[in-house]
């Protein structure tokens, strides 16, 4: 500021930054936004065939749920589930073996009919985490010829409050499309 009180700082000049006069008050912190671009993926693959189990018409399978925080900010109280009395409908029978998870936590109560929750619903995930569920059935197709398809579907909140959901993709890949 020169000595008449007119800005001369080039970077400033008409802005009334960096200037003493009353006008300005320096302790008002400056607003800054920050647009979020969230994106959860999931995809579900069955193992590639069902294998017998010893026990006539009793078959095993694996399913494995892949989940990746595609966006640009974390996703808090992941979720996903599971509805495998749709999968396995009437008059098949099934019954959750085992689950495990990686990068998540498993819920060890999912059953995959009154509870259909496969996750604990606590976790987060921070940007570009991928976490992976996996449930052992064993199943009785009891006639039914199948296929036994269903997408699960995963949730997440972001960290202003808005939740986002998806349904899974066949497979491992969670954005076959590539469009997030």
């Amino acid at each position: 500021v020169s000595q008449d009180g007119a800005d001369t700082d080039p970077d400033t000049a008409g802005t009334g930054v960096g200037n003493n006069s009353e006008a300005n008050d320096d302790s008002v912190p400056t607003p800054v936004f920050f647009t979020e671009n969230p994106v959860l993926g999931l995809a579900k693959e069955a193992g590639s065939s069902a294998d017998a189990v010893g026990f006539p018409g009793e078959f095993t399978t694996t399913l494995t749920f892949t989940l990746e925080n595609l966006g640009d900010v974390e996703l808090r109280n992941v979720q996903a589930t599971d509805d495998l009395v749709t999968t396995f409908a009437n008059p098949a029978t099934f019954v959750v073996t085992s689950i495990s998870a990686t990068g998540v936590t498993a819920n060890s109560s999912f059953n995959g009919n009154s509870d259909q929750d496969l996750l604990a619903g606590t976790d987060t995930l921070v940007v570009g985490d991928t976490a992976t569920v996996t449930v052992n059935v064993r199943f009785d197709p009891n006639g039914a010829t199948g296929p036994f398809i269903v997408q699960a579907t995963a949730t997440g909140t972001t960290p202003s409050g808005e939740t986002l959901t998806d349904l899974s993709d066949v497979g491992t890949n969670h954005d076959q499309d590539n469009d997030g």
